[in-house]
């Protein structure tokens, strides 16, 4: 892993506060990166960015609020982002909601599909200045070895009588890999250099996990591996010189549940361009739609 490169760069992170987003933040600091926070509670962010500084006080730490069920907060963040003086030149989509209770975003779309999909593809959508602008070399959208779990089915995420916290949670990041493909196949139709790829941390032990299953707690505490070991992939998908586009980042170990970072396959559901393209134009015809 070559994190030289980093060096004196600024990367966007959604989600930095906590569990694997403030591990990687602390991974890209320690390699003298800048960082930007995107997080929906700001006073949780601040004491985060405040102790990231106590650890790495030369470091650059910048925070923007954004709640990623709100497209409006979205909006707005990527309105700083833009104007700001320090742009991004790498973005990380991690932020992320696991499990719970049925609930909905400001767009009544079901909140973990929202957040984890729809909070993305949104920022992506207000960003797209700056790939424009070839300012930004790659992006890389956070993904769960859940994504494999259940077939996609569209009436899972748009109706509340088919929620399940586990299954939807799947769709979600196998959502994100869609995402990536989707990304990929704008910027190549237009000339862009940026790259999407992809990561997942295996099994970590993240406050992201607190609404496991009870069946899921052992294997979690049996096989479950930090968040500094589980934020590598993303470090290496980051910095592999020869990553292309689509690719997927995650642990070496049994079924990429925890071990060294390296390239993964990813489930064949996460290659269909049909479903990416279906799901890309539903979310951006629902962004387009809401007034901002």
């Amino acid at each position: 892993m070559n994190v030289e490169e980093l060096k004196g760069k600024t990367v966007l992170i959604t989600g930095a506060n906590s569990g694997l987003g403030y591990a990687l933040a602390e991974h890209l600091l320690k390699a003298q990166a800048n960082i930007i926070m995107l997080c929906r509670e700001l006073r949780r962010a601040e004491e985060a960015r405040l102790k990231l500084l106590t650890l790495f006080p030369k470091g650059k730490v910048g925070l923007i609020r954004m709640n990623l069920s709100s497209l409006t907060s979205v909006h707005n963040a990527a309105e700083e982002v833009l104007a700001g003086a320090n742009k991004p030149d790498y973005i990380v989509n991690n932020a992320g909601k696991m499990f719970g209770p049925y609930m909905v975003t400001e767009e009544g779309v079901e909140s973990q599909f929202g957040v984890n999909y729809l909070g993305h593809l949104a920022l992506m959508k207000f960003l797209f200045p700056l790939f424009q602008e070839g300012g930004v070399g790659r992006i890389v959208n956070v993904s769960s070895i859940a994504h494999r779990w259940f077939p996609f089915e569209f009436r899972n995420i748009l109706q509340s009588a088919h929620y399940h916290p586990v299954r939807n949670y799947s769709h979600s990041k196998l959502a994100n890999l869609l995402l990536s493909r989707s990304l990929n196949k704008a910027f190549q139709g237009m000339g862009i250099s940026t790259v999407a790829v992809n990561a997942h941390p295996g099994i970590s032990r993240t406050n992201i996990g607190r609404n496991l299953p009870q069946w899921m707690v052992p294997v979690a505490l049996r096989f479950g591996q930090s968040p500094e070991a589980g934020a590598l992939p993303i470090m290496l998908a980051l910095t592999d010189v020869e990553a292309t586009g689509g690719d997927c980042y995650g642990p070496a170990g049994f079924q990429q549940w925890f071990g060294g970072a390296q390239k993964v396959e990813v489930g064949a559901s996460a290659h269909d361009d049909r479903l990416a393209a279906a799901l890309w134009e539903w979310g951006i015809e629902l962004i387009e739609g809401k007034s901002i």
